[in-house]
């Protein structure tokens, strides 16, 4: 679901700034002026009409050409697919500099097929974190959810997501140099249930709000594919950007077709007609 979601968000850059000449202006006689033809301006892809936020992410990547994105939890990489999909729809590249899973196999699959530039199994053992554009997590959610045990303390599951969170709120000048700016965190519903898990989150919230303007919602799945599957989506954007405020999540969606649609148009699930 994340991949489908995160091909409707949006990927935010830096401003592009213009240097400032102080050099007196030279002069020159009027005879010898020439009039240098204007250059055609440059014509943009109109973003696919899927929602707005796909209009969002075509206006904040107009004059750059390679989104360089990062993945904790990764599972089989969605989030970098995602990024991808959505980046290429208007001639964009993604670069991945690094990626986090602690299932080696999915790991070496991850690496071999899409060339990180770094990985590790572990991402509170990172010491360096690169600097991206775009980074998605999808923390283990059995220590944090209210319907799983919530044992912190003895879960060694639960660090991924203190470790992703302290990282984005830190208040270490050094370090928010290379904060992303970014990013999209993905949990279950149980995140945000019960009175206890909302204090919890709350709290993380505002951590993450030293450096971003955060918004989070709760979407499902069906909105996007034959599959209903809730979970809990938290955005930011640097404060730092002047595109910081501009983020909103969808608020109308696609019309998905019916599974038994999908399932007839499979070559499987129509075989040949016996000629006995």
């Amino acid at each position: 679901m994340l991949a489908v979601f995160f091909s409707c968000s949006v990927h935010l850059t830096n401003s592009r700034s213009t240097p400032v000449s102080t050099s007196r202006p030279r002069r020159t006689k009027l005879a010898k002026l020439t009039v240098a033809p204007t250059p055609a301006s440059r014509t943009v892809p109109k973003p696919a009409p899927e929602t707005k936020l796909v209009a969002a992410l075509h206006k904040f990547n107009v004059h750059h050409d390679v989104y360089t994105v990062g993945e904790d939890c990764a599972g089989i990489g969605t989030f970098s697919l995602a990024v991808e999909n959505a980046a290429s729809a208007h001639g964009h590249t993604v670069d991945r500099l690094f990626v986090s899973e602690s299932d080696v196999v999915l790991l070496d699959w991850m690496t071999s097929r899409h060339q990180y530039k770094a990985s590790c199994t572990d991402v509170t053992k990172r010491k360096v974190t690169p600097k991206v554009r775009a980074f998605g997590a999808g923390c283990p959610c059995q220590p944090e959810s209210s319907m799983g045990a919530q044992n912190r303390g003895a879960d060694t599951r639960s660090g991924a997501l203190a470790t992703t969170v302290q990282w984005l709120g830190t208040t270490c000048e050094k370090k928010q140099s290379s904060l992303p700016n970014g990013f999209v965190l993905e949990q279950v519903k149980g995140f945000v249930r019960g009175e206890t898990a909302r204090r919890r989150f709350n709290g993380l919230l505002a951590i993450m709000r030293r450096n971003y303007v955060v918004k989070w919602a709760q979407l499902n799945s069906q909105h996007f594919v034959p599959q209903s599957r809730g979970r809990v989506y938290i955005v930011g954007v640097r404060k730092i950007l002047s595109t910081a405020n501009k983020f909103s999540f969808p608020t109308t969606f696609p019309t998905v077709p019916p599974l038994d649609t999908i399932l007839e148009s499979l070559p499987w699930c129509n075989p040949p007609t016996s000629r006995m």
